[in-house]
């Protein structure tokens, strides 16, 4: 979905899953196929508080445009 997302024109990709090694891995392999900033955070997406929060924190990121 999110190679996707960038054929499509997204400029930046965040990834949050609860498994940091695959995330980490996801997010190098998406960058590489893309070029574009790719970051992953480690979350429990069944946690709408958990989810909320780092939410907040992708919206304050620098690597945004």
């Amino acid at each position: 979905m999110s190679q996707a997302l960038t054929e499509a024109g997204a400029s930046t990709i965040a990834l949050l899953d609860l498994k940091q090694d695959l995330g980490d891995e996801a997010a190098a392999k998406l960058y590489s196929i893309t070029d574009i900033p790719v970051q992953f955070y480690k979350v429990h997406v069944r946690d709408a508080k958990a989810v909320t929060e780092v939410m907040a924190q992708i919206s304050h990121r620098t690597w945004l445009p």
